[in-house]
C-alpha cells in the first residue's frame, strides 16, 4: 500500500532522526513529506516507529493511505513526480 508520511516537527534532533529512519521506507518527496510503498505488516511496525520516535504534544505527523485510484489521479505540478509503488523498491 502506498502511504503518504507528512510531519512537522520543531525539534531538529526528532526531526533529522524521524527523516533519517523514513528513508529506510520510502522515497523522500518535499521537505517533509515521504512517500511509501509498505505492506501491512511493515506498516505496523512503522505506525509502532513513529508513535515511539515523536512528542505527541510538540509534533504533528500524518499518515494518508492512497488507494489505487487514487494513485492513478495524482497530479504533480514542477520538477517533482509521484512515485507510484512499481517505482520504489525497499530492500
Amino acid at each position: 500500500m502506498i502511504v503518504i508520511i507528512a510531519y512537522d516537527i520543531p525539534s531538529t534532533k526528532r526531526r533529522t532522526r524521524l527523516h533519517k529512519a523514513l528513508k529506510g521506507y520510502g522515497v523522500n518527496a518535499q521537505r517533509s513529506v515521504f512517500e511509501c510503498d509498505v505492506s501491512p505488516e511493515q506498516m505496523k511496525g512503522l505506525l509502532t516507529m513513529l508513535e515511539f520516535m515523536i512528542d505527541p504534544g510538540e509534533d504533528d505527523l500524518r499518515i494518508y493511505p492512497l488507494c489505487k485510484g487514487c494513485q492513478d489521479k495524482v497530479k504533480s505540478l514542477g520538477v517533482g513526480d509521484f512515485n507510484r509503488s512499481e517505482e520504489i523498491i525497499i530492500i
